[in-house]
């Protein structure tokens, strides 16, 4: 099996789980963050897909037309990356429409500077063909883009980190790969510009994006309940109170749990991830008295 033959059946997996974590996120758009998880999964399908179509075209002419579609929309998928840190999170009074036109001005122009770079060459320079693959040599303007994009991506992630520190282990787990889905191409991409890569490496950067990307949120989304459950619907007190609480999606699965009612649980399960996708659950009067008298049983052993 040759390398292009690799490269390009990791795209087009990469492509469709993308569009399967998309079209699942526009499903569920009434959930927090939904909707501009939806953009995000779309323009990386476009990335992975334009991406494609650069790995196939014969001409530099060709491949630099694929090359600017594929930057565009992953480009695009930064601001909406972060209009779904903030409106997940429950920050909706910052996605007001004229910050969201200010925002996503800059990138408009980000993507304008790219499609028009052959007359003025502001972003690139040295454009080739090596071994098959599209080379070039990037300008300062087009590094400080670059690294300004990428402290935009790296404040949403730390704002991220920061709230799911404040409520249990399943929005930790959420977090953690929504982080790995970012920032392990980020990585790639620093190193490609502090040391450039030979065009065989250069030619796996959409590969291992596409890939991480896709994996990492898929896992986010279909393993750890990213849309399903937001943890700001569990507030502190919910957490505190000594009543069980069992968060339970449409098809009665247990999704997540309060510290009283994972010790109710203890013997079965730890935490409230254990508890997830244990089945659903069945409530009925006797199970409600039991767990109220062990509640108060638990109640009056408390100091007063």
């Amino acid at each position: 099996m040759t390398y292009l033959t690799i490269s390009m059946a990791v795209k087009i997996i990469s492509a469709a789980i993308t569009a399967l974590v998309g079209i699942y996120a526009y499903a569920n758009r009434h959930q927090r963050g939904a909707r501009y998880l939806a953009w995000v999964m779309l323009f990386e399908t476009l990335n992975a897909c334009g991406s494609i179509f650069e790995m196939i075209s014969a001409t530099l002419t060709e491949k630099l037309h694929w090359f600017n579609l594929h930057q565009s929309a992953h480009i695009f998928a930064i601001p909406f990356f972060l209009f779904f840190v903030l409106d997940y999170v429950g920050q909706e009074r910052l996605l007001q429409r004229s910050k969201i036109f200010l925002i996503l001005l800059y990138f408009i122009l980000w993507a304008a500077l790219l499609w028009t770079d052959s007359y003025h060459q502001l972003l690139r320079y040295e454009m080739m063909l090596q071994d098959g693959e599209l080379t070039f040599s990037s300008t300062g303007l087009s590094v400080c883009l670059n690294i300004i994009g990428f402290m935009a991506l790296l404040m949403a992630l730390c704002y991220l980190g920061v709230y799911a520190g404040k409520y249990g282990p399943l929005a930790r787990k959420q977090t953690l790969w929504v982080w790995l889905s970012v920032t392990l191409p980020i990585m790639w991409v620093i190193a490609g510009l502090v040391n450039p890569l030979p065009p065989l490496l250069w030619g796996l950067y959409t590969v291992v994006i596409n890939g991480i990307i896709g994996v990492c949120m898929f896992l986010a989304v279909f393993k750890y309940k990213l849309l399903s459950t937001v943890p700001i619907a569990k507030d502190i007190i919910v957490e505190m109170i000594l009543d069980g609480v069992l968060v339970a999606d449409d098809k009665g699965a247990v999704i997540d749990s309060n510290a009283s009612a994972r010790r109710l649980f203890a013997g079965w399960a730890g935490s409230s991830a254990d508890l997830a996708g244990r089945g659903p659950v069945v409530c009925c009067e006797g199970s409600r008295q039991a767990v109220g008298k062990q509640e108060r049983s638990q109640a009056s052993s408390y100091p007063q």
